[in-house]
C-alpha cells in the first residue's frame, strides 16, 4: 500500500502516469483504477530504476525525476509525505471491493444493533505481535506494543467518548483476549482484508506497530493513537527511521 500510494503521489508531482502490474495483490482487494493497472502499458524495458533502501525516511529527490524518461521505483517508501497531497485520491483508490466491504459493514451493523445506544463511538484496535517478536525482528530493532500501551490508549478514548466500543483484531487474538478483555471490548476474527476494512470504518484507531495498523489509521477519519517506542532506540532500524516522516503529524504517540 505504501508503494502504490508513493508511486501515485510521486507520479503526480512529476507530471507522470503511474502504472502497476495488472495482477498485483492490491487489485484483488481495492478498486484500483484500471488505467493504472493496465496490461497494455506495462513493460519493464527502457526504464530507469530508483531504489530506496531505507524504509521510513522521506527522500525529496523523487520529486525531481528526469523528464520524458520512464522510471521504475523499488523500495519501501513508508512516508506519508510522498502522497498526502493526493490523499483524497488515495482514499478513493483504496476502496475495498464489495465482497470485502459488504462483510465488514455487515459486521459493524451487527455490533451497532447489539448496543442499547446506537450513537456509540467505535474505536478499532490493531494488535500485531507474532513477527515483531521473532529473534531477527528483535535484533533489527522491531518492538511489539505492550499491555500498558493498549490500556493507556483505550483509557484515553474512554475518557473522551461515552458510550463506546473497542473492536480488536490482530495476529495474536488470544493474547488480546487475555490482556485486553473488558465489558466494552469486542474481538473479531476474519482475514487480513476484512479485518482491515472493519478497522478503517471505525470512528478512531489505536495502532500497534507496522504498516497494517498505519493504514487503518490513515484511511480512517478520526483520531489515531500510535505506539511511540517503535523502533527500539539505538537499533539498526532506528537509523533508517524518522518519526516525522513516518507518523502523521496529527496522530498521538503514547
Amino acid at each position: 500500500m505504501f508503494e502504490y500510494a508513493a508511486l501515485y503521489g510521486i507520479a503526480e508531482r512529476n507530471g507522470m502516469m503511474p502504472r502497476i502490474e495488472p495482477k498485483a495483490l492490491l487489485t484483488q482487494i481495492f478498486a484500483i483504477p484500471s488505467s493504472i493497472a493496465n496490461q497494455n502499458e506495462w513493460n519493464r524495458s527502457g526504464y530507469n530504476f530508483y531504489s530506496i533502501e531505507k524504509c521510513c525516511i522521506y527522500v525529496d529527490e523523487l520529486n525531481h525525476l528526469p523528464a520524458n524518461q520512464n522510471t521504475i521505483l523499488k523500495g519501501f517508501f513508508q512516508s506519508w509525505r510522498y502522497f498526502d497531497h493526493v490523499r483524497n485520491d488515495i482514499r478513493n483508490h483504496f476502496r475495498f471491493h464489495p465482497y470485502i466491504a459488504d462483510t465488514a459493514l455487515s459486521t459493524l451493523r451487527t455490533i451497532f444493533s447489539s448496543l442499547a445506544n446506537k450513537d456509540a463511538t467505535l474505536v478499532g484496535v490493531h494488535v500485531r505481535r507474532d513477527d515483531m517478536l521473532s529473534t531477527g525482528a528483535q535484533n533489527y530493532g522491531f518492538t511489539a506494543a505492550d499491555v500498558a500501551y493498549f490500556h493507556r490508549a483505550m483509557n484515553y478514548f474512554r475518557q473522551k467518548y461515552t458510550p463506546l466500543r473497542f473492536v480488536v483484531s490482530g495476529d495474536d487474538i488470544h493474547w488480546a483476549e487475555r490482556y485486553l478483555n473488558a465489558p466494552d471490548v469486542l474481538f473479531i476474527r476474519y482475514d487480513f482484508r476484512i479485518d482491515l476494512a472493519i478497522l478503517c470504518h471505525c470512528h478512531h484507531v489505536i495502532m500497534s506497530t507496522g504498516s497494517y495498523g498505519w493504514w487503518a489509521g490513515y484511511l480512517s477519519h478520526g483520531e489515531v493513537v500510535y505506539y511511540k517506542y517503535w523502533p527500539r532506540p539505538d537499533s539498526y532500524f532506528s537509523q533508517e527511521f524518522k518519526f516525522s516522516d513516518y507518523f502523521y503529524p496529527s496522530w498521538i504517540g503514547m
